[in-house]
């Protein structure tokens, strides 16, 4: 018997990575939160990009991602 699915997705993320090829060094691409003080303890934080699902997503979680990154990296790396 199988189970009605019900799950949903809320949020998701992108982490971006590169290799130096020379030196096979591996780069994780982060951004920095900017400061808040009403937000001090995720102010200036280290993070990947994402977010959680808008209503235009169809709670679609590459949707979410691919938006999120867009919006957080203000389109510097194209999708």
């Amino acid at each position: 018997m199988d189970l009605p699915d019900t799950r949903r997705v809320v949020g998701a993320s992108i982490l971006p990575f590169s290799v130096d090829p020379r030196w096979s060094t591996l780069y994780f691409w982060l951004a920095q939160e900017r400061f808040c003080a009403a937000w001090p303890a995720g102010s200036l934080a280290w993070t990947d990009f994402g977010g959680a699902v808008a209503a235009d997503d169809d709670g679609d979680a590459f949707e979410c991602a691919a938006r999120e990154f867009h919006e957080e990296s203000m389109g510097a790396l194209p999708i």
